[in-house]
């Protein structure tokens, strides 16, 4: 059965999701080798991707389990291959997820933070 996102929770858990009960995680570009982050040690999936900085570009893997299309720009997840979807700060994506790499667009300046996101817990 794939995920249905948010719709999936009940609305006790959409609301603990909204307000990150069961905790989060940071992560950014210059966090994790090649910009990835995988599951910390006791977290089973992520449900939500916020992302916290302006010009970032991200795939996510989503759970197998699930089912469902990774979210990248072919709906597959590969660290080897570019497949990042470009976001802005104060989108939200949801799912489930059990992987993640991100990448900072360059606006011109050369001076732009690190892209940021914040992991939200499903279990």
């Amino acid at each position: 059965m794939n995920h249905k996102g948010l719709r999936q929770y009940s609305g006790d858990e959409a609301s603990n999701l909204s307000m990150s009960m069961l905790g989060w995680d940071i992560h950014n570009e210059d966090s994790e080798t090649a910009a990835q982050k995988t599951l910390p040690s006791g977290v089973e999936y992520w449900v939500a991707i916020k992302i916290l900085s302006d010009n970032v570009e991200l795939q996510a893997q989503s759970h197998a389990d699930f089912g469902g299309d990774d979210f990248s720009t072919t709906g597959a997840y590969s660290s080897g291959v570019d497949r990042r979807i470009k976001c802005t700060h104060g989108d939200v994506i949801y799912g489930c997820f059990t992987e993640v790499s991100l990448a900072q667009i360059a606006n011109g300046s050369g001076s732009n933070p690190d892209a940021v996101v914040q992991l939200i817990r499903g279990k």
